[in-house]
């Protein structure tokens, strides 16, 4: 599997008339405890979902006063997003572009949002995406993430629970699934970590695992 196959893969799926694998345009309970906890702060004002497909998460954050930032790589992933940011009647500022060298000045943003995103990039591309991460977020600034746990039925009706890559791959598709040692193993040197703690997912086959951090920059 390359990128440019994942990327026509998920622009041949944005494109259909009906949310991507069938997905509630509702956003995670989780993050919606977490924008209610930031917003009482008043310290953190302006935001990115970093791979935003439709935008749930990022028409959340506006709704609550936000300024809101959101970054696919799916040009239809967008068109839908704009088109429900605007029946919600916020105002999101909307790119499409690559999220692991995302198109933004260094220091950008208060709060970084990735639910969904990191599970579809290599592990070796990680280091990367912690750059990229690194460079936009804030010193002191919050990064939230959530994605696919190992402990998911999912996973272990793709591969065998001894497999010890943690990750499902076809011609089109790459998955990875997280453990709390990846996490840490991850943005542990980089991030004060504030929160590891696995949910249920829209599917009930699915956990997630979300990551709550605080950058620390050196």
């Amino acid at each position: 599997m390359d990128y440019k196959k994942q990327h026509r893969w998920y622009e041949k799926r944005w494109s259909l008339n009906k949310s991507y694998g069938g997905e509630k345009k509702i956003p995670n309970n989780e993050v919606v405890k977490f924008i209610k906890t930031i917003k009482k702060s008043n310290q953190h004002k302006k935001v990115l979902d970093l791979g935003c497909g439709e935008a749930r998460h990022a028409i959340a954050f506006a709704k609550e006063g936000f300024e809101t930032y959101g970054l696919d790589f799916s040009k239809n992933a967008i068109k839908k997003a704009k088109e429900n940011a605007r029946k919600a009647n916020v105002s999101i500022k909307f790119s499409v572009g690559n999220g692991i060298k995302p198109p933004y000045q260094e220091n950008s943003f208060d709060v970084v949002l990735d639910a969904g995103f990191l599970h579809h990039i290599k592990k070796k591309d990680w280091a990367n995406y912690l750059r990229g991460l690194r460079r936009i977020l804030r010193h002191g600034g919050l990064y939230w993430s959530m994605q696919l746990s190992k402990n998911s039925k999912r996973f272990h009706n793709f591969i065998p629970i001894d497999n010890k890559k943690n990750y499902y791959a076809t011609k089109d598709t790459y998955t990875y699934f997280f453990t709390k040692e990846d996490y840490k193993s991850l943005f542990g040197k980089d991030f004060k970590i504030l929160k590891i703690k696995e949910g249920p997912a829209f599917k009930k086959e699915r956990k997630l695992l979300h990551f709550l951090g605080k950058l620390s920059k050196s």
